[in-house]
């Protein structure tokens, strides 16, 4: 099993629409905020067995299936990371009680980039979830 490092300021980007994840990774980068962007959940779980980047921008519907499965994931591994969920649909699903330690924040797309650095910053400062 590889050994997993945390990365102290890659955000990792899981968005599926191409021009909005390119657009949001440009935007974190000129903030200082380098990203590690994907458009799977696939290419969000091999990303992840590496690293653990401290926030990670997560979209709901994507191709391979539910961001909540990966939202899950996170919250099964103990991954020391905060979640923000970017979603075109207002209505939050169940989000297992086990995995909301690791929900930062639930934003409805088309989401507002001031208001998602505010997000992103206040999970870096909030550090880590508590096992």
């Amino acid at each position: 099993m590889p050994v997993m490092t945390v990365e102290a300021t890659q955000i990792l980007l899981v968005e599926d629409d191409d021009s909005v994840r390119r657009s949001l990774a440009e935007f974190l980068e000129d903030h200082a905020l380098p990203s590690t962007a994907v458009e799977t959940l696939a290419e969000a779980r091999q990303a992840l067995e590496h690293r653990a980047p401290p926030v990670c921008l997560l979209d709901m519907n994507l191709p391979d299936g539910s961001g909540i499965d990966l939202l899950s994931e996170i919250a099964r591994r103990r991954l020391p990371m905060r979640v923000i969920v970017m979603t075109a649909y207002p209505v939050r699903p169940l989000v297992p009680d086990f995995a909301m330690r690791h929900l930062s924040a639930w934003m409805t797309k088309p989401v507002a980039p001031e208001q998602l650095l505010t997000e992103v910053r206040t999970a870096l400062l909030r550090g880590p979830p508590v096992p």
